[in-house]
């Protein structure tokens, strides 16, 4: 996992986004939304390979946060099946980036 402090931030998961990793991607996250200046928040997800219920419940408290402070949260999703479906069942699919 690492930050990219931008603009955009961005936030890039690999691997698993489980109970161990969601919670450094959460601090990751919460330490960039009170940046100065920060308006868009990408957390991109193309190159993790399992993601649990934990990992959606960091994704979905991303968002909140950002909703809270105005700034856009975008997803890049990838094409991996099962983070898309995990994505679309839950409705956090609505902030991925256009894949072009």
């Amino acid at each position: 996992m690492h930050i990219r402090p931008g603009p955009p931030v961005v936030a890039a998961v690999t691997g698993e986004l489980d109970r161990e990793a969601a919670p450094l991607l959460l601090a990751c996250i919460a330490g960039q939304l009170h940046r100065p200046g920060t308006t868009v928040l990408v957390v991109d997800l193309s190159e993790v390979t399992f993601l649990d219920a934990e990992g959606l419940r960091v994704v979905a408290e991303a968002e909140s946060r950002c909703r809270q402070r105005g700034i856009d949260l975008r997803l890049r999703v990838g094409h991996r099946h099962t983070v898309v479906r995990a994505l679309t069942i839950t409705g956090l699919i609505a902030h991925a980036e256009d894949e072009g």
